[in-house]
């Protein structure tokens, strides 16, 4: 399915390339890819929650995309918001055939962690992103949670969110760590993924930077743990590791012991 999606997006992006500034029609076509491959799992059902949140942005329609990390399924589960954005990645996923090529295509950043440089120029394009209409999808975790549970979120998404002075949309994920956990290839018989998207929570302007990214990341990080625990029935206790990851770092419970 990977290189029949490339086969397709290549000629569409070229051709769309003069009349689609904002790659729209690449994305369009790793959205289907993504859609087909769950599709193609009987056992797989996808449900979308709050998408009418998406009008409620405004403006010029863009915005900083936030979702929960727990699996590699993450990603395709999030191709089903019928709502265009850019992916943030880290830069190894450039390198893999069909997929890093594809990436490119659509307009995605990509980013080497811990090197400043790349940091500041995945800062400045998507601000320019951002200001041309076109939202960014972010993981403001980092990285994917070995246990499920919701990590200290990092500052980036937010600091993006003040200084072009657009809103952040929390989004939940349930499910996709229940099909493929992180680390391993093996898929579950049956898993029933749930997209939930919130209201956007819009910076206040003239505000204090600090303080403003400060409350605007700590309105975004309770949002997720209450929806993520409400979608999994267990209390917001179980599933926030936001102390445990600054005493012991993403360790399983296991580990800590």
């Amino acid at each position: 399915m990977t290189v029949a999606a490339f086969v397709i997006m290549l000629p569409v992006a070229l051709v769309a390339w003069p009349f689609d500034p904002k790659k729209n029609a690449a994305h369009f076509v790793a959205r289907t890819w993504a859609r087909n491959l769950l599709w193609a799992n009987p056992a797989v059902r996808v449900r979308v929650e709050g998408q009418e949140n998406l009008a409620a942005i405004g403006g010029s329609g863009s915005a900083v995309l936030c979702a929960n990390h727990e699996s590699m399924a993450d990603i395709v589960a999030l191709y089903y918001l019928g709502y265009p954005f850019k992916w943030i990645s880290k830069r190894e996923v450039a390198l893999i055939p069909f997929i890093g090529w594809s990436m490119w295509f659509a307009g995605y950043i990509f980013l080497k962690r811990g090197d400043k440089q790349s940091i500041r120029r995945c800062m400045e394009k998507s601000n320019e992103w951002l200001q041309r209409g076109v939202s960014i999808m972010m993981f403001p975790e980092g990285t994917r949670s070995l246990d499920g549970r919701v990590r200290a979120f990092k500052d980036g998404a937010f600091r993006m969110a003040l200084d072009s002075n657009r809103p952040i949309v929390p989004i939940a994920l349930k499910g996709p760590r229940q099909l493929v956990m992180k680390g391993s290839w093996k898929f579950a018989a049956r898993t029933d993924m749930v997209v939930r998207v919130g209201p956007p929570i819009f910076p206040v302007p003239g505000a204090d930077p600090a303080h403003e990214m400060n409350r605007v990341k700590a309105a975004t990080r309770a949002w997720i743990l209450k929806n993520c625990a409400e979608l999994n029935g267990v209390p917001e206790s179980a599933l926030d590791a936001g102390e445990d990851v600054a005493r012991f770092g993403n360790k399983p419970a296991e580990a800590r012991v």
